[in-house]
């Protein structure tokens, strides 16, 4: 019995999956703007009523898609900090690896985040976007906190400011991959990480032993 309902409540989040895929997609070719249910309806072959059966409210699907966004960013981080040789400067490497191949999947990503438009429209998706922001910093400054505390990084260092040239690094490369359309080459992420972390004044040689030791552990797994 129990396992049929769980077959069953696995069945029902199917549809719901595959719109929120569906949105990201026409997210990266429209705009969250210019998403709309019949144009999801179209897109999936449903008709519109179908769509409004799973989202009754377009704040509801919005919310989704922040779930799924949340889920994501938490298995980064998760596998950042496992595969990291250390805590300190080896989770911060890589989440910027992790969140820049994650953009690189889902182009429409930043868009969301970006969006003035959910943001104006549905304030508590806007509060959500804020917290999930404030953990990510939060994070990145407990990383730094460690590099410090183990020498990788000079403890004079300014943490909050580091922090910060951190997340717009990667907010800066959503810009281009999702809405200037400009998209790298695979090895071109680990160049902009090399020179970001050579602005952080981590040395060239500890950089390259953590990234190795992350490919080590991510080919073995």
């Amino acid at each position: 019995m129990l396992t049929r309902v769980r077959r069953e409540r696995v069945d029902a989040d199917k549809p719901k999956k595959q719109i929120v895929q569906v949105v990201l997609a026409l997210v990266a070719r429209h705009g969250a703007s210019g998403v709309s249910t019949q144009l999801i309806a179209d897109t999936i072959g449903f008709t519109q009523a179908a769509v409004f059966r799973h989202f009754p409210t377009k704040e509801a699907l919005w919310s989704a898609v922040m779930d799924w966004l949340d889920d994501q960013l938490e298995e980064v981080r998760h596998k950042a900090r496992a595969e990291a040789p250390d805590q300190g400067m080896g989770v911060p490497q890589g989440i910027f690896l992790g969140h820049i191949g994650l953009i690189e999947r889902h182009p429409g990503l930043a868009k969301v985040i970006m969006s003035g438009h959910i943001r104006r429209q549905y304030p508590d998706l806007h509060r959500r976007f804020t917290m999930t922001h404030r953990k990510y910093e939060d994070e990145i400054r407990r990383a730094l906190d460690a590099a410090a505390t183990s020498a990788q990084i000079s403890p004079e260092l300014d943490r909050h400011a580091a922090t910060t040239l951190f997340l717009c690094a990667i907010q800066g490369l959503g810009f281009q991959f999702s809405v200037a359309r400009v998209l790298p080459s695979m090895p071109m992420p680990r160049k902009y990480l090399f020179f970001l972390s050579g602005r952080l004044g981590i040395q060239h040689e500890l950089l390259c032993r953590d990234l190795d030791f992350m490919e080590r552990r991510g080919k073995s797994g």
